[in-house]
């Protein structure tokens, strides 16, 4: 009596022991009215059975172990190297990119500092550019006086006549020169903006480099994968 063709998936996992427990209980209960279904399982499970204690796994030989063993030890040796480079290109890239960034944001961050600093301080310097340039026609003046006296000449003595004024510069005209502050600062910010440079071009070649080793770990990987499998 041949089983039911709705439960034969059934029938097979039962066999298998591969039931849930709902499963079980509903296909107990089915096999208790149908004959068929009963037979059929009890004779799948006889068949694996005798499957089983009829058929031998064959035993290797030491020399057979010996082949696989080294075959398998040589796969292991050809393949480890490969996976290392690649995830260190992979977390170095990342992290190389991440310094870059710290060192240009840090840059910015150092030159906003300076700025606001030398806004706020003012430096003494210019004022005693200044206080030099107004003490200068002070001490000028009366020399200028003696000599405008002494080159009288003999003739307008005594005439009544005014005498050319000698045109005096006036000091207060010219530009006082850069500090020797603000020109320090303006080369120490032109060198760190020169090292910055320096840095990320470093920091490109460097990248670069990761992503050429990487590429090349990556064929020699795959070429390796072939050996063994040609070789497997």
């Amino acid at each position: 009596m041949a089983a039911c063709s709705h439960y034969k998936e059934t029938l097979v996992l039962a066999v298998h022991e591969a039931l849930t427990p709902d499963e079980r209980i509903a296909w107990e209960q089915h096999c208790a009215g149908c004959e068929g279904c009963r037979s059929e399982q009890e004779r799948l499970r006889a068949f694996i059975l005798n499957a089983k204690e009829s058929l031998c796994v064959p035993a290797l030989t030491a020399e057979q172990e010996q082949a696989l063993s080294i075959r398998v030890q040589r796969a292991l040796h050809s393949h480890t190297p490969d996976a290392r480079p690649e995830r260190m290109g992979w977390v170095l890239a990342p992290a190389f990119a991440a310094c870059l960034v710290l060192v240009v944001a840090g840059w910015f961050g150092l030159k906003n500092f300076s700025g606001n600093s030398s806004a706020i301080s003012p430096e003494p310097a210019p004022q005693k550019i200044t206080s030099a340039a107004e003490e200068r026609p002070e001490k000028q003046r009366p020399d200028i006086a003696a000599v405008s006296a002494a080159r009288v000449p003999e003739k307008l003595v005594g005439t009544g006549k005014e005498l050319p004024a000698h045109p005096v510069p006036d000091t207060a005209a010219i530009s006082p020169e850069p500090a020797p502050a603000e020109i320090i600062s303006i080369n120490k910010e032109l060198l760190e903006y020169m090292d910055m440079l320096q840095e990320i071009e470093s920091l490109e070649q460097l990248v670069r480099l990761l992503d050429n080793q990487q590429e090349t770990s990556l064929l020699e990987g795959g070429s390796n994968a072939d050996r063994v499998r040609a070789h497997v």
